[in-house]
């Protein structure tokens, strides 16, 4: 969308201002557990690190990461992501073990056969219900 196409071009603060106004929007209309919602708050998550508001995307990458635990499994290739997403956070932090650290997770998880990260069939419809 819009946001993630603003974010690309690295216009951060036109970014940060379609990407929050659609979280809300988001949140009105499905609450704020749902795939599109934290989908949205991981774009915006991106934008904060450009911007080094760290603060600010750690607790969104933080809402993203329960969530996706919750629904998918600790196991999942939605966590895997999440945890690449902490990566990168980290090292704009300059913290390059927590970096390493969530990186080996996310390629831990993710380097395990399909079939044992994916969500079955059901936890994935319940989610996207």
């Amino acid at each position: 969308g819009l946001g993630n196409a603003l974010a690309r071009q690295n216009k951060n603060e036109a970014a940060e201002a379609v990407l929050t106004r659609l979280i809300d929007l988001d949140k009105k209309l499905h609450g704020s557990q749902v795939p599109m919602t934290i989908n949205d708050m991981t774009l915006l998550a991106g934008v904060y690190i450009g911007q080094k508001k760290f603060a600010q995307a750690e607790k969104l990458l933080n809402s993203c990461l329960a969530f996706n635990q919750e629904r998918f499994g600790r196991e999942s290739l939605r966590v895997a992501i999440d945890l690449s997403n902490f990566s990168e956070l980290y090292i704009a932090q300059g913290n390059e073990a927590l970096a390493l650290n969530a990186l080996n997770r996310a390629v831990g998880i993710a380097a395990r056969p399909a079939l044992a990260v994916m969500p079955d069939a059901r936890r994935v419809k319940t989610a996207y219900n």
